[in-house]
């Protein structure tokens, strides 16, 4: 209040006084100002913080408002809840604080250590001061140690009048001038005429008062904000309207002093109709220069949102403090904030004469959301990542914030340690040898099995730069396998956090809208959880080897291009791929070999392990990577198609340390295809039936038709029915229109050494149909003079 090193602090009851941490007092002038009330715990609770103030604080003194006036009265015009602010803002008190505090709380004892001495109150209640006798610590003196300074000065008529002081020594350097400034004694004689211009306010008038501290206010802060708060810092107080312009206009205007200092440094904006397409350059400018988080992702604008990940069952929880990390589309009301926040916004008023200063106009931030980006000078962003990761030249992306090169925000609270410059193969081993004496303790039917869970850890780590990526099946024959625990072992090391599992819907649209969903957040990692489907369909397909997908917004009529740098896993019980999405799985298979998986115990907690050594697993994992790349290991030929940067990096890299290749299960996941299995079933059977001759689909109708009254015996089309079951309706009647489509969407497709050929039409209009063979004949045995 006195001086800018000067603190004060307020506590509302026992409790807070108890556990409130006064060493931020230690060593400093202190002066106890209780806001006056009626209510017998409020007036004793001054006493208690002088008690617990005593040997931390250099000297405490406490305002003692029955000093009001010669009687040792309080005045009857002293509201309830009168205190130290309503002092700041009373002209007479604020033009000489110090001799105000000086008479209130004055200073009768030496500034020497002393013991607290608690004595008995009187027995009977003060009422003008507001202060009640109790117990034995309803009062503090000073100690007979202190009988040589001089008394403090008493009201005869009142004996609780007066402060009663704890003195200790005095830090000079903690409060440069306070002392000095309350050290003097002030002549009784002359307060109270003093005090009388200083008499509490009335509710109105407070009203004008704030009316018209906040009109003035408002027209400094309209003529120049770094004004404004150099006329705050200089006032002292001197009048009612000062003090009620510091409370008021500048921390309930603008917040604090820190955010004066900041606003005046923003950039001047013009707001002109006529000139909407320059402003909009201007305040997109002002934006990024003040480091507004503003991204462009596809043709929308989005900001990232992050928030600190605690997990508190952990038995050390600040081991694992990490980021959650999405994407938010951008709102108009959040944005014209945020560029108003950037800039110092003006426009022309024709009364005054003058700029007037103005929030960011709502056609700015509705037209810059509008334009979807274009033109704009927002980075775009490809993603948000929570540990480091490798580029696509091999360099490792560590440090945070936005990299220009991939497009990534990389934001962390974790102290990363660094990747060797040039690992070597023993390197790369002892990584990966390290990241398996993580997932060791999970069932792993083979080699196989073992690379291709190493293969999802590394896939995780750098998938935001890779280009595509197969998706990984966890397969388990019963439940309770650890299927899920794999899972989110691996989402914390690549994310900081859990996986967050989705369901497989049935419906492809309502797939589309799911994932659609987690790639405008930004999502690293999707787990589809206890698929019981086989998982396919063509934007599955499409999704897990095209770098950007056109996916619809929710809610709005428009596209939006997002990247698809998702690791993608799925885990089931017996867990299928059909159709194309064979070539596009790596599948894991856990096997726990007993009837209760769920209940075997583990040598230690894989989740706990996986969080206290984040940093070290991940580092490794970067490690076999970068050993790959700059040793120029081998990439294995041919590559997986759709997935060439993902074969010559991760796959070749685990081959190259002497693992087994990840896709060691290829033909396993070719086996388990229902679509494979039913177009190998229709295939033999067309093929045992009419040969190579031609045939329509219709003629299957009629086939199925005409046997169906025959016995077995003498049925022509023996298999067939079986064959197209799932072409039929509830009836049992074969639906041409489907089985003609399935036979135009495999047409060429070769099974074994058996195809289905479309020929011409016929006069109907219907496409005839034939098997072709590619079956080779048995070569003649060649003879003597042919070979040599």
């Amino acid at each position: 209040m006195l001086a800018e090193n000067t603190g004060w602090n307020v506590v509302s009851h026992d409790r807070d006084v108890n556990v409130f941490n006064w060493s931020a007092l230690a060593g400093r002038d202190v002066i106890v100002w209780p806001t006056y009330s009626k209510d017998r715990a409020a007036a004793v609770l001054g006493l208690d913080v002088c008690g617990k103030l005593h040997g931390v604080a250099a000297d405490v003194r406490r305002v003692d408002l029955t000093r009001w006036s010669n009687d040792g009265k309080v005045p009857s015009t002293l509201r309830d809840g009168w205190g130290s602010i309503d002092a700041l803002a009373s002209p007479g008190i604020s033009r000489d604080l110090a001799a105000f505090i000086s008479h209130m709380a004055p200073k009768t004892v030496a500034s020497t250590r002393a013991p607290v001495e608690r004595v008995n109150a009187p027995s009977e209640p003060v009422e003008a001061s507001g202060e009640f006798p109790g117990s034995v610590s309803d009062r503090v003196v000073s100690s007979p140690a202190a009988a040589d300074a001089e008394p403090p000065e008493r009201n005869p008529e009142n004996p609780a009048a007066g402060s009663d002081p704890v003195p200790c020594p005095v830090d000079a350097v903690d409060a440069p001038g306070l002392s000095e400034c309350l050290a003097h004694d002030v002549d009784i004689s002359e307060m109270p005429a003093y005090l009388d211009d200083a008499r509490p306010r009335t509710d109105a008038e407070w009203e004008e008062a704030a009316r018209e501290a906040m009109e003035e206010g408002e027209a400094r802060l309209a003529r120049d904000p770094s004004a404004a708060l150099a006329q705050a810092r200089a006032d002292t107080l001197a009048d009612m309207r000062a003090g009620l312009w510091v409370e008021t206009a500048v921390y309930s205007l603008l917040g604090d002093k820190d955010e004066l200092e900041r606003k005046a440094k923003c950039p001047k904006i013009e707001y002109q109709e006529s000139q909407l397409g320059a402003v909009i350059q201007s305040a997109a400018a002002a934006a990024m220069e003040g480091g507004a988080p503003i991204y462009k992702r596809g043709s929308m604008l989005v900001q990232p949102v992050a928030e600190r990940n605690i997990n508190a069952s952990d038995k050390e929880p600040h081991k694992f403090r990490e980021v959650t990390a999405k994407l938010k589309p951008w709102g108009k009301l959040s944005l014209r904030e945020r560029l108003t926040h950037h800039a110092q916004w003006e426009k022309y008023d024709g009364r005054s004469g003058s700029n007037k200063p103005i929030a960011c106009p709502p056609v700015v931030a509705e037209t810059m959301l509008d334009r979807d980006g274009d033109g704009l000078p927002f980075h775009d962003i490809a993603g948000i990542v929570t540990a480091p990761t490798m580029r696509p030249d091999g360099s490792i992306l560590s440090a945070p914030g936005y990299d220009a090169e991939t497009g990534l925000l990389f934001v962390s609270y974790t102290n990363w340690p660094g990747v060797p410059e040039r690992p070597t193969m023993e390197d790369a081993i002892a990584g990966l040898d390290k990241l398996f004496s993580l997932a060791r303790e999970f069932p792993f039917v083979s080699t196989v099995d073992r690379s291709a869970g190493l293969a999802l850890i590394l896939t995780a780590i750098v998938r935001p730069c890779l280009p595509s990526s197969p998706i990984f099946g966890i397969n388990a024959p019963t439940p309770g396998t650890g299927k899920g625990k794999f899972v989110d072992t691996v989402c914390i090391l690549a994310t900081g956090r859990h996986a967050v599992a989705t369901t497989y819907p049935a419906n492809e649209e309502e797939i589309q809208k799911q994932i659609g969903s987690s790639l405008m957040a930004g999502d690293q990692f999707i787990s589809l959880d206890n698929v019981t489907r086989p998982v396919a369909g063509n934007f599955m397909c499409s999704v897990l080897t095209q770098p950007k997908m056109s996916m619809r917004v929710l809610g709005a009529s428009k596209n939006v291009d997002l990247p698809t740098n998702v690791t993608f896993c799925a885990n089931g019980n017996n867990l299928k791929f059909d159709g194309d999405m064979t070539r596009r799985a790596v599948q894991i298979n856990l096997n726990a070999n007993c009837e209760r998986p769920e209940e075997r115990t583990f040598a230690f907690d894989v989740i706990a392990v996986a969080k206290a050594r984040r940093p070290e697993l991940v580092i490794a994992a970067l490690t076999v990577l970068r050993a790959f790349v700059v040793q120029g290991g081998p990439k294995i030929r041919p590559p997986l198609g759709s997935f060439e940067a993902w074969s010559d990096l991760v796959r070749s890299a685990i081959v190259w340390c002497g693992w087994a290749d990840p896709l060691g299960n290829s033909k396993e996941i070719e086996a388990n295809d229902s679509e494979r299995d039913k177009l190998q079933t229709l295939l033999t059977t067309m093929h045992k039936w009419q040969g190579s001759k031609e045939w329509t689909v219709s003629d299957i109708g009629k086939a199925l038709e005409s046997d169906l009254q025959k016995p077995d015996k003498d049925k022509q089309s023996v298999g067939l029915a079986e064959a197209v079951i799932s072409f039929m309706d509830r009836q049992g009647r074969l639906e041409s229109g489907k089985l003609g489509k399935y036979l135009k969407r495999v047409d060429g497709r070769i099974l074994g050494d058996l195809c289905f050929k479309a020929g011409k039409k016929d006069n109907f209009n219907r496409v005839r149909w034939y098997i072709e063979s590619f079956a080779k004949p048995d070569a003649e045995p060649e003879r003597i003079e042919d070979v040599f």
